[in-house]
């Protein structure tokens, strides 16, 4: 199917076939676990036509975003275009911290030009967050293997609704104030990004002691100095 022929069938799936959520062919895209609290009394303030027309595929909503309805009008802007095409659409360069995509990504004809244009958006260690093949990303001038500088990092308990532990991604599960051995570029996520003010780690990259072991064995195994391992 042409990119053409691609865009017309979702344009008129979307919004012709679809009038709501009880249109849906399938359920396949949709979570299968309810929204946590803190994000469902979010969902009660929500009008029922935009609720209405919510077709699953995660909630891509990331800690440590900012309150709910919490800004004023002057800081929202709506603006229509393709999602492969974010500068006619008026997105400047290096303009965006966050970008967070319900499950759009792979309507898209030209998915190497979606992920170019969101690098183009997003500022230097900004990040992609979405319910799609992939959950979480950042504009990061990351390693292409997971090294090993001894690195340790611990959750200080502080992202909102998260007062005991930190889920980063599926490798990645940090306790309240438990030390973490992590490679080079989860130490850089950490610090780098808009988590910073939420982890401690020490180590820099001065010491390099080889690859990060990331098989499954290791990762529930004890680390240097009591520290449990985790990677990327």
């Amino acid at each position: 199917m042409s990119a053409s022929a691609t865009i017309e069938a979702v344009r008129e799936y979307y919004g012709s076939a679809l009038k709501s959520s009880a249109d849906l062919k399938t359920t396949a895209c949709c979570a299968a676990e309810a929204p946590p609290p803190h994000l469902a009394s979010i969902l009660e303030r929500i009008h029922p036509e935009v609720t209405e027309r919510f077709y699953g595929c995660g909630c891509p909503l990331p800690p440590a975003l900012a309150e709910a309805f919490g800004h004023p009008a002057s800081n929202v802007d709506f603006v229509e275009g393709y999602i492969e095409d974010l500068a006619a659409a008026g997105v400047a360069d290096e303009s965006v911290d966050v970008v967070v995509s319900n499950c759009v990504l792979n309507l898209s004809p030209d998915k190497p030009r979606v992920f170019a244009e969101i690098w183009r958006a997003l500022r230097p260690g900004g990040e992609l967050y979405f319910a799609d093949v992939f959950a979480r990303a950042f504009k990061l001038a990351l390693e292409d293997r997971c090294e090993d500088y001894g690195q340790v990092a611990w959750y200080l308990g502080t992202l909102p609704e998260h007062p005991h532990a930190f889920e980063l991604d599926g490798h990645h599960r940090f306790e309240t104030g438990r030390p973490l051995l992590v490679c080079g570029n989860t130490a850089e996520m950490l610090t780098a990004t808009r988590y910073a003010p939420h982890f401690r780690v020490d180590g820099d990259r001065s010491v390099h002691h080889g690859l990060f072991d990331c098989s499954p064995g290791t990762l529930a195994a004890a680390g240097r100095d009591g520290a449990t391992t985790g990677c990327c």
